[in-house]
This record gives structure tokens, sequence and C-alpha cells, in this order.
């Protein structure tokens, strides 16, 4: 009896020794060290536009097979969704459209992919048209801000103000379009004389990046207006028109599969649907 006690107390210390040198597990973080470490641990490299937003941390890096992703971290739960560049891997706009209707929106419009997010334009319950921030992969509005002007008291340049300084900087026929995510984007008449869209700081009034508004050049790496056509037609589209390429993307007018009248922006190198909104 004595040895078969002491033959389980023995046991019971080698058990806990396992424990006790058994790594720990590892802790939740929230400072941007922290998350660079967490997804070098999972093999993600070359981690870039690291920042904490809406809730969750967002960057861009590599997934260890040197694919190109967008990355959604949650710091408190050590979770993190990838999503491709053009939103593989992520909800599509039908399921996002089914997510946001179940969660009482209503007249989605604008769809458009930036950064790990989907921008939807709709209806909220209280009847008001809102601008929604929504997680690529679990569909969760990570913000919601009265559509096309900043939030009230957060600092930011109005669209007065906005226009103004680019007056000032020699830019004529300054037009205003919208406020999307800490930016104001314009369209104007560049003081050379071509047409730009500009994208805006809207606390510094920064201009942030500016494009011509021109189309592909001869030989450029982009899909023709025939192939877009055909890759549309393929999901069921209908009279299709390519308009222009606007920074990398293809403006489409057509009708969608379900009968209604869309503009769509078609990334001109991929062919993926990266916005449609009703038109």
């Amino acid at each position: 009896m004595t040895l078969r006690l002491l033959s389980i107390a023995l046991a019971g210390l080698a058990a806990g020794a396992v424990v006790a040198n058994a790594p720990p597990a590892p802790a939740p973080t929230t400072d941007a060290r922290g998350i660079v470490r967490l997804l070098d641990a999972q093999g993600f490299a070359a981690i870039h536009e690291l920042e904490r937003r809406y809730g969750l941390w967002t960057a861009e890096g590599t997934t260890p097979n040197g694919r190109p992703v967008y990355l959604l971290v949650d710091g408190a739960r050590l979770v993190v969704d990838v999503v491709g560049e053009a939103g593989q891997g992520g909800l599509t706009i039908e399921e996002l459209r089914r997510l946001l209707t179940a969660a009482g929106y209503r007249d989605l419009r604008e769809f458009e992919f930036d950064e790990g997010l989907w921008e939807v334009e709709a209806i909220n319950r209280a009847g008001v048209r809102v601008e929604l921030l929504v997680h690529a992969v679990s569909g969760r509005v990570v913000s919601e801000t009265p559509y096309g002007r900043p939030p009230a008291n957060a600092g930011f340049l109005t669209a007065y103000e906005v226009g103004a300084r680019l007056v000032s900087l020699g830019y004529t026929y300054v037009r205003v379009i919208k406020f999307d995510d800490g930016k104001w984007e314009v369209e104007a008449r560049h003081p050379a004389g071509h047409r730009v869209e500009i994208y805006v700081d809207a606390r510094s009034g920064a201009i942030l990046r500016e494009w011509r508004e021109d189309g592909p050049g001869a030989g450029g790496p982009f899909l023709t207006a025939a192939e877009v056509t055909a890759r549309l037609a393929a999901l069921g589209y209908t009279q299709i028109n390519p308009l222009k390429i606007d920074d990398g993307k293809w403006e489409v007018l057509a009708r969608h599969p379900r009968g209604h009248r869309v503009e769509l922006y078609v990334d001109a190198r991929t062919g993926v649907i990266l916005h449609e909104e009703r038109d």
C-alpha cells in the first residue's frame, strides 16, 4: 500500500512538473509591438500600415507563401482575420447585404472594399442615411456615421474649409464630394489644367493622394473594355457599358442580374468587382 501511494504521489508530481514547464498561453495584447509579435508568430511578414481604428488593429502584410493580404487583428482575443487585396476570403457583397438587412439596415448601396473593411451606404433603423464600415470577415459594423459628412465635434475640417484650401493652392472647379474614413474626397481642376481626384486629410487639410482622371496608357497592364464586359456578362450582368479607367478601376454602368441598374467599379487588372451601387 505504501509503495502504491508513493507511486501515485510521484506520478502527481511528474504531472505537475509537466504543467509547470509548459509554455504560458499568449497574453492579450493592445499595443503595436504586441500585435507585430503576434503576426510574426503566425508567419506573416512585411507588416506595414499598422494602425488601431474602430476597436481593432488593421495592417498589410504577406502570408508565409508571399501573398499580399490585409490583416484584421483583435488583440484582446488574439484573433487574426486575413483578407485578400480584393476581398478574397471575406464576405461577398451578397452575404454582406443579407447580414445588414437582417440587422435592420435598408436601401443598401455603394459597396466598396477598402483595406480589410467594407464601406456601405445605408439607411439605419432611425431612418438616417449613414455610412457603415463593416468587418470584412465577421460582418460586424465597426463604425456608423451620417453619410457624406464627418462626425460632429471631432475636429475635422468642413467641406467649405477644404475647398477654400484647395482654391488657395491654385485648384479650380473644386467639388468636395464626401467625407470618408477621415478623408475628404474632392474633384477639381489642377493648376496645370487637367482634371484630378484628390483625397484630403480631414484634420490637417494636407493632400494625401491625387491622380489624373485618365484612361490606361497604350499597352498598359489593364483589362480592356471588352474583357471587362465579358467578365461581367459571365456573372449575369447585362447592358454593360464600361465608361473609363480611374485610379486602376474600370467605372462601368450595367444592369444587375436582379434587373436594377447599377454602377460598378471593377479592378482594372483582376476584373474583381470592388464597388457596386444602384444607379
